[in-house]
């Protein structure tokens, strides 16, 4: 969601960028090179250029009679056809498909208290799910990833749209009412992860999983109260049988 706006944004400002620029130099080339007087303002021209780049293309000042100003009329016609081929598939489907998607949750209701929060999907939350609802214990899974989200919505997941390295998407998760926080995406991650749960919330009890055990104690002086390894988990789990 967040990248779509992100995206969307990107492609408003380069598009007005690109209106005021050509603007400028159509004006200049209508006073510079076009043989007769140019009576209009530059506003005009920026009309005659949003009129060509989106084809709908009255031509108020055709026909041009110099070269220049034609070619940069040529110009201007596969300027707003390569736009719209740009935007389709980056900008226009992404915002029709998340028109028609389901609306998934931005947060927790106020009322949700001693759960705890998952930052984010990996292979091993299922097995963790399975076990917080044997043991009748709430969960919320953070997802930034937009696709994944709505796939883990549709799932039946209870997620909500967030940033678990963000302080606000972990409030958005109702951290400081949270039993436990769990970290499992990558030994980065988790630590910027670790970091804003202890500024968001300082006495919940952070749980940080690393695929390099050499990196345990960045992740406990990052505030994690227990570290452990996939590796580790495993190898208790066969001496144990």
């Amino acid at each position: 969601m967040r990248s779509l706006r992100k995206r969307v944004a990107y492609f408003l400002l380069f598009t007005g960028a690109l209106i005021v620029s050509v603007s400028l130099l159509y004006d200049f080339g209508m006073r510079v090179f076009e043989p007769d007087p140019y009576p209009f303002s530059l506003l005009h021209s920026m009309q005659v250029v949003v009129e060509t780049i989106t084809a709908t293309g009255y031509g108020s000042d055709a026909p041009w009679k110099s070269p220049q100003m034609n070619v940069l009329i040529i110009l201007l016609d596969l300027t707003g056809v390569g736009l719209f081929f740009l935007a389709l598939p980056a900008v226009l489907l992404p915002v029709f498909r998340d028109a028609l998607s389901p609306s998934v949750p931005s947060s927790v209701d106020d009322e949700c208290r001693d759960h705890v929060v998952l930052c984010t999907y990996t292979d091993r939350v299922d097995a963790l799910v399975d076990e917080l609802a044997s043991n009748d214990i709430d969960y919320v899974l953070l997802e930034p990833d937009n696709d994944r989200l709505l796939k883990l919505y549709d799932d039946g997941y209870n997620v909500i749209d967030a940033d678990p390295q963000s302080i606000e998407g972990l409030a958005a998760a109702n951290v400081s009412e949270a039993r436990a926080l769990v970290a499992d995406v990558s030994d980065r991650v988790d630590a910027s992860i670790v970091l804003a749960a202890r500024e968001a919330a300082d006495d919940v009890p952070i749980v940080s999983v690393v695929e390099n055990s050499d990196r345990i104690s960045y992740h406990e002086l990052a505030g994690a109260d227990h570290v452990v390894t996939p590796r580790r988990l495993l190898g208790e789990g066969l001496l144990a049988r």
